[in-house]
């Protein structure tokens, strides 16, 4: 399913998520970094950003959605020209930098060719000059503080601005700025669990637990595993229509859960039916956690291929398994205790050890723009750049697959 794009193999990629009040997803910032340069190379990386954002067609990535593609100076003052914006496309572009008259101007260009600007915000003072350029503003959390950061978003709220409350570290700090006029939220504190308290997990919660343990029990066989989803009848019913119609590697239409298992692997139909349950849990913001784990899974398993650090359906288990915690809202490591994962996805989830733990830092830096990071794990990390942007289109279709089941 979904499509294939194509990237440079000197070009990294990455996609984060500005999510609004209500946790769903409402736009995107495309990052990039040429990773082929010795030294950063403004003119090449802005050449390789271009061709891939708005030749290759890398917008598919955002859907409908509007998308704000993270710019340098060779891109704002045209040295690489973009093209009329596609509709959904605008710049990110900071403040600071627009003490330039030279990007000034080229920005007032790019806005007369159709871009939106999103202007990111990381000081205090802002100019009336710079103010008007924006057509949304992110505040970036970490430079500016909780309170310098809600004070200018009331006053820019005031004004009609869309304001971001940008790079959030944990829940403490999106709750402050829920309570500011920001109308949207992105950082790393979504993958991270809200422990709003130590009381039992909440039924719905504690059966979708139980039964994900009793499909990662090892010693649940190919008879164990088809009694045991055949069960559950909304589940059996889902795996079914989810098989036969995502494309999945079956050679014609299954008709039972025990044909499936036989077709496809014990291990491939425990992750299904896994992330079946996964897919009906109860959550503010199940959408984005539960894209983050597909594109997780997908790149872990792809990687693992392409490398042989680990067994493809471990890795896929690994990434799915990944955002549990925060999907529960509890600490992965009380989670595991009831999850019999093998030994090396255990170790992969709590300490990110052995292969499976550095497919899934691998997954996790793409996700964050970590690019320092990456190159630290295997090969050249721009040889996986391609494999998670496809993941990502994997993943989106999948999850609009699973909402029709």
């Amino acid at each position: 399913m979904g499509d294939h794009i194509a990237i440079d193999d000197r070009l990294l990629i990455g996609r984060r998520t500005l999510l609004d009040r209500q946790l769903a997803p409402a736009a995107y910032t495309l990052i990039y970094h040429d990773a082929g340069a010795e030294a950063e190379s403004d003119l090449a990386g802005a050449r390789l950003a271009a061709n891939a954002f708005l030749e290759q067609g890398l917008e598919r990535l955002t859907g409908s959605l509007p998308a704000f593609l993270s710019v340098n100076r060779a891109l704002v003052t045209g040295r690489v020209a973009l093209p009329p914006a596609p509709p959904t496309i605008g710049v990110e572009v900071s403040a600071g930098a627009l003490a330039d008259p030279g990007l000034v101007e080229g920005i007032r260009v790019l806005k007369g060719d159709g871009y939106a600007v999103m202007l990111h915000v990381d000081v205090p003072d802002v100019s009336e000059r710079t103010l008007a350029l924006a057509d949304w503003v992110r505040l970036d959390y970490p430079r500016l503080g909780g309170e310098t950061l809600h004070a200018l978003a009331e006053t820019l709220a005031a004004r009609e601005f869309p304001v971001a409350a940008g790079n959030l570290p944990d829940y403490v700090a999106f709750d402050h700025c829920m309570a500011s006029a920001c109308a949207l939220f992105d950082g790393p504190f979504l993958t991270a669990p809200r422990l709003i308290t130590r009381a039992p997990l909440p039924a719905n919660r504690a059966v979708a637990m139980e039964l994900v343990a009793r499909l990662e029990d090892p010693t649940c066989g190919i008879a164990d595993l088809d009694d045991l989803i055949a069960q559950d009848a909304t589940l059996a019913y889902r795996l079914l229509r989810y098989v036969n119609c995502a494309g999945v590697g079956v050679r014609r239409e299954v008709e039972s859960i025990r044909e499936t298992i036989v077709m496809l692997g014990a291990r491939t139909v425990r992750n299904l039916a896994t992330l079946l349950v996964m897919a009906r849990l109860d959550h503010p913001a199940s959408r984005p956690l539960l894209l983050l784990s597909l594109i997780r899974a997908r790149m872990c398993e792809q990687v693992a291929e392409q490398t042989g650090l680990a067994e493809p359906t471990a890795a896929f288990t690994t990434g799915l398994l990944s955002l549990i915690d925060a999907l529960m809202e509890r600490p992965m490591v009380e989670l595991l205790d009831s999850l019999p994962v093998a030994a090396e996805i255990r170790l992969a989830l709590l300490d990110r050890d052995g292969g499976l733990g550095e497919l899934l830092e691998i997954a996790v830096g793409f996700e964050r723009g970590d690019w320092p990071g990456l190159t630290a794990h295997v090969g050249h990390p721009t040889l996986h750049s391609e494999t998670y942007v496809n993941a990502i289109l994997w993943a989106e279709d999948n999850y609009e697959l699973l909402a029709t089941l």
